[in-house]
Protein backbone atom coordinates (compact mmCIF):
# COMPACT_ATOMS: atom_id res chain seq x y z
CA UNK A 1 0.00 0.00 0.00
CA UNK A 2 1.54 3.28 -1.14
CA UNK A 3 1.27 6.79 0.34
CA UNK A 4 -1.57 7.79 -2.00
CA UNK A 5 -3.68 4.77 -0.99
CA UNK A 6 -3.06 5.41 2.71
CA UNK A 7 -4.09 9.05 2.37
CA UNK A 8 -7.14 7.93 0.38
CA UNK A 9 -8.33 5.79 3.30
CA UNK A 10 -7.58 8.48 5.88
CA UNK A 11 -9.35 11.18 3.87
CA UNK A 12 -12.43 8.98 3.38
CA UNK A 13 -12.72 8.45 7.13
CA UNK A 14 -12.19 12.17 7.72
CA UNK A 15 -14.90 13.05 5.17
CA UNK A 16 -17.36 10.75 6.95
CA UNK A 17 -16.72 12.38 10.32
CA UNK A 18 -18.83 15.55 9.66
CA UNK A 19 -21.68 13.29 8.47
CA UNK A 20 -21.53 11.30 11.71
CA UNK A 21 -21.47 14.49 13.80
CA UNK A 22 -24.44 16.01 11.94
CA UNK A 23 -26.42 12.87 12.76
CA UNK A 24 -25.11 12.48 16.32
CA UNK A 25 -25.87 16.07 17.32
CA UNK A 26 -29.17 16.12 15.38
CA UNK A 27 -28.01 19.08 13.32
CA UNK A 28 -30.06 17.74 10.40
CA UNK A 29 -32.86 19.87 11.87
CA UNK A 30 -31.09 22.79 10.17
CA UNK A 31 -31.09 22.76 6.35
CA UNK A 32 -27.55 24.14 6.32
CA UNK A 33 -26.16 21.02 7.96
CA UNK A 34 -28.32 18.72 5.84
CA UNK A 35 -26.59 20.19 2.78
CA UNK A 36 -23.17 19.77 4.42
CA UNK A 37 -23.87 16.17 5.41
CA UNK A 38 -25.12 15.20 1.95
CA UNK A 39 -22.07 16.66 0.22
CA UNK A 40 -19.57 15.01 2.57
CA UNK A 41 -21.37 11.68 2.29
CA UNK A 42 -21.27 11.82 -1.53
CA UNK A 43 -17.59 12.83 -1.45
CA UNK A 44 -16.64 9.94 0.83
CA UNK A 45 -18.52 7.44 -1.34
CA UNK A 46 -16.76 8.77 -4.44
CA UNK A 47 -13.42 8.44 -2.65
CA UNK A 48 -14.19 4.77 -1.98
CA UNK A 49 -15.09 4.29 -5.65
CA UNK A 50 -11.94 6.05 -6.84
CA UNK A 51 -9.74 3.88 -4.64
CA UNK A 52 -11.66 0.75 -5.74
CA UNK A 53 -12.92 -0.06 -2.26
CA UNK A 54 -16.38 0.04 -3.82
CA UNK A 55 -16.30 -1.85 -7.09
CA UNK A 56 -18.47 -0.22 -9.74
CA UNK A 57 -18.56 0.10 -13.50
CA UNK A 58 -16.04 2.76 -14.69
CA UNK A 59 -18.78 4.62 -16.55
CA UNK A 60 -20.94 4.73 -13.42
CA UNK A 61 -17.98 6.02 -11.38
CA UNK A 62 -17.42 8.73 -13.97
CA UNK A 63 -21.07 9.81 -13.91
CA UNK A 64 -21.10 9.72 -10.09
CA UNK A 65 -18.00 11.94 -9.99
CA UNK A 66 -19.52 14.47 -12.38
CA UNK A 67 -22.75 14.48 -10.36
CA UNK A 68 -20.80 14.98 -7.15
CA UNK A 69 -19.02 18.00 -8.63
CA UNK A 70 -22.26 19.50 -9.91
CA UNK A 71 -23.96 19.08 -6.53
CA UNK A 72 -21.01 20.37 -4.53
CA UNK A 73 -21.54 24.04 -5.30
CA UNK A 74 -25.27 24.48 -4.57
CA UNK A 75 -24.95 22.29 -1.45
CA UNK A 76 -21.96 24.23 -0.12
CA UNK A 77 -23.58 27.56 -0.97
CA UNK A 78 -26.55 26.47 1.15
CA UNK A 79 -24.25 25.52 4.03
CA UNK A 80 -22.20 28.69 3.84
CA UNK A 81 -25.46 30.63 4.20
CA UNK A 82 -25.36 29.54 7.85
CA UNK A 83 -22.69 32.17 8.43
CA UNK A 84 -24.72 35.06 6.98
CA UNK A 85 -24.66 38.07 9.28
CA UNK A 86 -27.85 39.74 7.98
CA UNK A 87 -31.13 38.90 6.32
CA UNK A 88 -30.01 40.74 3.19
CA UNK A 89 -26.81 38.73 2.91
CA UNK A 90 -28.74 35.49 3.44
CA UNK A 91 -30.94 36.46 0.50
CA UNK A 92 -27.85 37.03 -1.64
CA UNK A 93 -26.67 33.53 -0.80
CA UNK A 94 -30.05 32.10 -1.83
CA UNK A 95 -29.90 34.02 -5.11
CA UNK A 96 -26.40 32.64 -5.65
CA UNK A 97 -27.72 29.09 -5.22
CA UNK A 98 -30.49 29.73 -7.74
CA UNK A 99 -28.13 31.42 -10.20
CA UNK A 100 -25.63 28.61 -9.99
CA UNK A 101 -28.25 25.92 -10.54
CA UNK A 102 -29.37 27.74 -13.69
CA UNK A 103 -25.73 28.11 -14.77
CA UNK A 104 -25.14 24.37 -14.29
CA UNK A 105 -28.26 23.53 -16.31
CA UNK A 106 -27.06 25.82 -19.10
CA UNK A 107 -23.61 24.18 -19.06
CA UNK A 108 -25.17 20.72 -19.29
CA UNK A 109 -27.39 21.81 -22.18
CA UNK A 110 -24.39 23.22 -24.08
CA UNK A 111 -21.70 20.61 -23.35
CA UNK A 112 -23.80 17.67 -22.22
CA UNK A 113 -23.52 15.72 -18.98
CA UNK A 114 -19.79 15.41 -19.46
CA UNK A 115 -16.44 16.37 -17.99
CA UNK A 116 -16.31 19.48 -20.19
CA UNK A 117 -19.43 20.94 -18.55
CA UNK A 118 -18.09 20.06 -15.11
CA UNK A 119 -14.78 21.83 -15.78
CA UNK A 120 -16.61 24.97 -16.95
CA UNK A 121 -18.82 24.98 -13.84
CA UNK A 122 -15.95 24.37 -11.41
CA UNK A 123 -14.07 27.60 -12.19
CA UNK A 124 -16.74 30.09 -11.03
CA UNK A 125 -17.96 27.66 -8.36
CA UNK A 126 -14.58 27.36 -6.68
CA UNK A 127 -13.99 31.10 -7.04
CA UNK A 128 -17.29 32.00 -5.34
CA UNK A 129 -16.81 29.51 -2.52
CA UNK A 130 -13.27 30.77 -1.99
CA UNK A 131 -14.58 34.34 -1.87
CA UNK A 132 -17.37 33.55 0.61
CA UNK A 133 -15.18 31.36 2.82
CA UNK A 134 -12.51 34.10 2.96
CA UNK A 135 -15.11 36.76 3.80
CA UNK A 136 -16.81 34.72 6.53
CA UNK A 137 -13.57 33.32 7.91
CA UNK A 138 -12.06 36.77 8.50
CA UNK A 139 -15.31 37.97 10.09
CA UNK A 140 -15.77 34.95 12.36
CA UNK A 141 -12.13 34.94 13.48
CA UNK A 142 -12.48 38.61 14.41
CA UNK A 143 -15.64 37.87 16.42
CA UNK A 144 -13.99 34.89 18.14
CA UNK A 145 -10.97 36.98 19.15
CA UNK A 146 -12.68 40.24 20.13
CA UNK A 147 -15.91 38.88 21.62
CA UNK A 148 -14.84 35.40 22.68
CA UNK A 149 -17.82 33.67 21.06
CA UNK A 150 -18.76 31.72 17.92
CA UNK A 151 -15.44 29.85 18.00
CA UNK A 152 -17.12 26.92 16.27
CA UNK A 153 -18.12 29.11 13.34
CA UNK A 154 -14.58 30.49 13.12
CA UNK A 155 -13.15 26.97 12.88
CA UNK A 156 -15.72 25.87 10.29
CA UNK A 157 -15.14 28.86 8.03
CA UNK A 158 -11.37 28.50 8.38
CA UNK A 159 -11.68 24.85 7.37
CA UNK A 160 -13.64 25.86 4.28
CA UNK A 161 -11.10 28.55 3.43
CA UNK A 162 -8.23 26.07 3.63
CA UNK A 163 -10.11 23.45 1.63
CA UNK A 164 -11.16 25.71 -1.23
CA UNK A 165 -7.78 27.41 -1.42
CA UNK A 166 -6.25 23.97 -1.99
CA UNK A 167 -9.02 22.87 -4.37
CA UNK A 168 -8.48 25.98 -6.46
CA UNK A 169 -4.77 25.16 -6.75
CA UNK A 170 -5.62 21.56 -7.67
CA UNK A 171 -8.03 22.81 -10.34
CA UNK A 172 -5.35 25.05 -11.82
CA UNK A 173 -2.71 22.30 -11.85
CA UNK A 174 -4.97 19.53 -13.11
CA UNK A 175 -7.34 21.23 -15.55
CA UNK A 176 -5.51 24.38 -16.70
CA UNK A 177 -1.81 23.53 -16.56
CA UNK A 178 -2.57 19.83 -17.29
CA UNK A 179 0.08 18.62 -14.89
CA UNK A 180 1.20 15.03 -15.40
CA UNK A 181 1.87 14.45 -11.70
CA UNK A 182 -1.60 13.00 -11.15
CA UNK A 183 -0.57 10.97 -8.09
CA UNK A 184 0.84 14.07 -6.38
CA UNK A 185 -2.30 16.05 -7.19
CA UNK A 186 -4.52 13.34 -5.70
CA UNK A 187 -2.31 13.20 -2.62
CA UNK A 188 -2.66 16.96 -2.25
CA UNK A 189 -6.45 16.59 -2.52
CA UNK A 190 -6.49 13.85 0.14
CA UNK A 191 -4.38 15.95 2.53
CA UNK A 192 -6.56 19.04 2.00
CA UNK A 193 -9.77 17.03 2.45
CA UNK A 194 -8.45 15.33 5.59
CA UNK A 195 -7.20 18.44 7.36
CA UNK A 196 -10.22 20.58 6.49
CA UNK A 197 -12.66 17.82 7.52
CA UNK A 198 -10.98 17.41 10.90
CA UNK A 199 -11.00 21.16 11.61
CA UNK A 200 -14.59 21.38 10.38
CA UNK A 201 -15.56 18.53 12.69
CA UNK A 202 -14.09 20.28 15.73
CA UNK A 203 -16.03 23.38 14.72
CA UNK A 204 -19.25 21.36 14.42
CA UNK A 205 -18.79 19.92 17.91
CA UNK A 206 -18.27 23.37 19.45
CA UNK A 207 -21.09 24.96 17.44
CA UNK A 208 -23.53 22.17 18.34
CA UNK A 209 -23.10 23.03 22.02
CA UNK A 210 -23.80 26.68 21.25
CA UNK A 211 -26.91 25.78 19.26
CA UNK A 212 -28.15 23.60 22.12
CA UNK A 213 -27.63 26.43 24.59
CA UNK A 214 -29.53 28.90 22.38
CA UNK A 215 -32.37 26.41 21.96
CA UNK A 216 -32.58 26.03 25.74
CA UNK A 217 -32.85 29.82 26.07
CA UNK A 218 -35.65 29.91 23.52
CA UNK A 219 -37.43 27.04 25.26
CA UNK A 220 -37.10 28.81 28.63
CA UNK A 221 -38.61 31.96 27.18
CA UNK A 222 -41.47 29.96 25.68
CA UNK A 223 -42.19 28.33 29.04
CA UNK A 224 -42.11 31.68 30.81
CA UNK A 225 -44.58 33.10 28.30
CA UNK A 226 -46.90 30.17 28.96
CA UNK A 227 -46.66 30.65 32.73
CA UNK A 228 -47.15 34.38 32.81
CA UNK A 229 -49.35 34.56 29.71
CA UNK A 230 -47.62 37.79 28.63
CA UNK A 231 -48.47 39.35 31.96
CA UNK A 232 -46.77 42.39 33.51
CA UNK A 233 -44.14 40.46 35.52
CA UNK A 234 -42.73 38.93 32.33
CA UNK A 235 -42.64 42.23 30.49
CA UNK A 236 -40.62 43.72 33.32
CA UNK A 237 -37.90 41.11 32.94
CA UNK A 238 -34.72 42.31 31.23
CA UNK A 239 -34.70 39.51 28.69
CA UNK A 240 -34.09 40.60 25.13
CA UNK A 241 -35.16 37.90 22.63
CA UNK A 242 -33.26 39.66 19.86
CA UNK A 243 -30.10 38.45 21.62
CA UNK A 244 -30.93 34.94 20.44
CA UNK A 245 -31.30 36.10 16.86
CA UNK A 246 -28.08 38.06 17.04
CA UNK A 247 -26.25 35.09 18.50
CA UNK A 248 -27.34 32.92 15.59
CA UNK A 249 -26.17 35.56 13.11
CA UNK A 250 -22.73 35.89 14.72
Amino acid sequence: MNWKEIMGIISTVALLLPVVLVLAYRLYRLRYFIALGVFYLLSSVYNLMSENYISVNPEFRKIFGITNNFLEFPLMFIFIGYFSFSVQFAKRIRYTVLFFLLFEIAAIVIWGYKKEAMVVVMAPGLSLLLFFSTWFSLRQIKIAITQGKAVGKALMTTALLFAYSCYMLIYIFYYIINSKDVADIFTMYFIAATFSSLVLSVGIIIESKRIKKLEEIKQTRKELNMIYDNSQPLRKMSFDPSHIKNDFLN
